[in-house]
């Protein structure tokens, strides 16, 4: 099935695992970065969604403006700030943020011609926690505008090579060239919908968490103290409800966690998710409609795993008529069904909080946040 084609292997030190990939390459973000107003924000098919506050005021899309995109891709080559195209390129292993250039990538047409962006966003933003950085947002003309409708026409990237010093960071901190890598994947077709690309069972830990600012922290155990463990989830795209709502903590029939036999881990496990906003979570339907959320492709699902020994052993995303979740575009591209595989659920189980994980997470320092989603 599609999702097997997009799903990872797993993250070893570089002596016994594979070699580093690119996990997906989303096209379909065409004309969306740059956006003077929200009737262009329509027109161009970039967000249809609409909220309500608890005063019964309705909210509209707020567009990221052509001078909010000029101040993203401030001292880069991007010249022209109304109406790019975005393409978020995710990597099997977390980028060296120090080696990004908008000039060590090109995206792919069919008629065998390349393009390089003009702008990667800033500091792997949004996904720019520590702990992240995955995932690099690319802006620039990917052939958005080679046809009536966005990535309509002949000139629509269909790929994405990595072309200059690009450098990964391996698990044992070594550091390795993502020079030569490619991506020609079905994310390449927006219609596919999101894809979850890997889910990693961890021990909690604090390290690598931006403690402070915003809708930070927004860990496991700032909703949810009982947290012994955490399922990284790692989508291809910036998740949402329907492409404007945030998904809150309590969403948990999201998905559905399966142990060694196929059987559903208790509630009483499955405490909730995190990775999104802070403290307090919502309640009422307008207050979930408008949390304020960190707009990137990580999600947490917190366990606790003081009882229950057998840890999830694969992930099923329901995407239901009740269960969809969304690219920043909306439910126009309706996400799949799909399950992979978890990563990590090796024994033992209980969690062993270090002196070294608060050391890590008191230096980790809050960074700006930039209004995107990937």
């Amino acid at each position: 099935m599609l999702a097997a084609a997009l799903l990872p292997g797993l993250i070893l030190p570089l002596s016994s695992g594979p070699e580093p990939r690119i996990l997906s390459c989303i096209a379909g973000y065409y004309r969306c970065f740059g956006v003077p107003n929200v009737a262009d924000l329509h027109a161009w098919g970039c967000d249809i969604g609409n909220a309500t506050d608890c005063s019964g005021r309705a909210i509209p899309p707020r567009p990221q403006s052509p001078l909010g995109l000029a101040v993203a891709c401030h001292g880069q080559q991007l010249h022209n700030t109304t109406g790019q195209d975005g393409t978020p390129v995710t990597f099997s292993l977390p980028v060296d943020i120090a080696s990004v250039s908008a000039a060590h990538f090109r995206w792919l047409f069919a008629d065998g011609s390349t393009r390089a962006p003009g702008c990667v966003i800033h500091g792997g933003a949004p996904a720019n926690e520590p702990n992240e950085l995955q995932t690099l947002a690319l802006l620039g003309d990917a052939g958005g505008w080679s046809g009536p409708t966005p990535g309509s026409g002949p000139m629509a990237a269909v790929g994405l090579e990595v072309v200059g010093p690009l450098m990964l960071i391996a698990p044992n901190g070594s550091k390795v060239s993502a020079q030569g890598l490619s991506y020609h994947g079905p994310a390449m077709d927006y219609a596919n919908g999101i894809f979850l690309l890997s889910a990693e069972f961890q021990p909690f830990t604090t390290a690598g968490e931006r403690l402070g600012g915003g809708v930070y922290p927004n860990h496991c155990r700032v909703l949810y103290p009982k947290t012994t463990h955490r399922l990284r989830l790692l989508f291809d795209g910036g998740v949402t409800i329907d492409g404007h709502r945030p998904i809150t903590p309590d969403r948990t029939d999201l998905f559905q966690l399966l142990d060694s036999h196929g059987v559903s881990l208790p509630s009483g496990v499955v405490l909730g998710l995190a990775d999104l906003g802070t403290a307090p979570a919502p309640v009422k339907q307008c207050e979930k409609d408008t949390w304020a959320h960190d707009n990137d492709n990580y999600l947490d699902v917190c366990l606790d795993m003081s009882w229950y020994k057998l840890p999830p052993a694969q992930v099923h995303v329901l995407c239901g008529e009740a269960t969809q979740i969304s690219a920043p575009k909306g439910v126009r591209y309706p996400c799949k069904p799909h399950t992979i595989a978890v990563t990590g659920a090796q024994p033992p189980y209980a969690a062993k909080p270090s002196a070294t994980d608060s050391r890590l997470a008191a230096e980790t320092l809050p960074l700006v946040v930039l209004p995107l989603l990937i």
